[in-house]
């Protein structure tokens, strides 16, 4: 138990770092942004061919992806329901933030303290599926309901297409998954290489949450952000128990699939809603509240549930 709250604590603390350096004013969100584009094409892609490049591939991992997409759909499906009757703009915000969640941003260096490679390998299963999630759906159904949707092109199948293929994380799992199929096996010095920058993801990607955390709230979207939170953390913590009891494989993978559900709201929602033209107020204010949420509520979950 005092390594699980010792990760957690070093966790915290590395975040707190990064906060009060945006307080004191020795970086600004703009550095974050720097920060980020070092990990996305960087560290992050590292992480990816490290981890999932040595991964033992099994018929219950390739289970795992459809975790989040199950997730997504079911939220889909209770939000049409409750916005029938409300304007686009609002269900197209609503849509984009309830698809998928922040794994490569968040997930990543929490798991890796707590459970190490094991757990980033099956974390990186659920994130093949998450980033499908993300991509295409999130995305197409942003663009459907945008308030600027005269302005853009018509999203076609070649559209996702040149999105999917110039997405690094998508890239990398896929690179990454060919390497392991095939058995190829990295030179030494590559190896050493990848390994290297795939160790600083973790401190790089809580540094910046850190950097961007900021828990204001504009008054005219407190209600949809807690409609949104409610049901994402019921449904997830939900779905994610149902799982954990009655799932046949193995711990660290009922785990995961558990852990997953109750992860923030992917960081996308973001540049997505600014590329369509939506109110950002609600994507950034969900983005950095349930990460202290979801940060608080894994800690609690996995010293309640004993699972690690």
């Amino acid at each position: 138990m005092s390594n699980i709250n010792d990760a957690f604590l070093t966790s915290l603390l590395i975040i707190a770092a990064g906060y009060i350096l945006k307080k004191l004013k020795v970086v600004s969100e703009n550095d974050g942004k720097v920060v980020s584009k070092i990990v996305i094409y960087l560290t992050f892609p590292a992480l990816i061919l490290h981890t999932v490049s040595s991964l033992q591939i099994t018929s219950a991992l390739i289970f795992l992806p459809l975790v989040p997409l199950a997730f997504s759909m079911v939220l889909l499906l209770l939000f049409s329901w409750l916005l029938k009757n409300k304007v686009d703009a609002l269900k197209g915000v609503v849509f984009m933030s309830v698809c998928g969640f922040n794994i490569g941003l968040f997930a990543y260096p929490i798991i890796e303290g707590i459970w190490g490679k094991e757990g980033l390998q099956h974390l990186a299963m659920f994130d093949v599926g998450n980033a499908i999630s993300i991509l295409c759906i999130s995305y197409i159904l942003g663009f459907i309901y945008s308030p600027s949707r005269e302005r853009h092109k018509p999203v076609d199948a070649a559209t996702i297409f040149k999105m999917l293929i110039t997405s690094v994380p998508l890239v990398s799992y896929t690179l990454a998954l060919v390497l392991n199929v095939s058995g190829f096996q990295m030179p030494g010095l590559m190896e050493k290489f990848i390994g290297t920058l795939a160790r600083a993801n973790m401190s790089l990607v809580l540094i910046l949450l850190g950097i961007y955390l900021n828990i204001r709230v504009k008054k005219h979207v407190r209600r949809p952000l807690i409609y949104i939170m409610a049901a994402r953390y019921s449904i997830g913590l939900l779905l994610g128990l149902v799982l954990y009891y009655l799932l046949p494989f193995e711990p660290i993978y009922k785990t995961i699939a558990l852990v997953g559900l109750i992860m923030p709201v992917g960081l996308t929602v973001i540049p997505f809603a600014d590329e369509f033209g939506y109110d950002q107020a609600l994507p950034v204010s969900l983005a950095s509240i349930t990460i202290v949420f979801s940060f608080i509520l894994m800690w609690i979950l996995i010293l309640t549930l004993q699972l690690a």
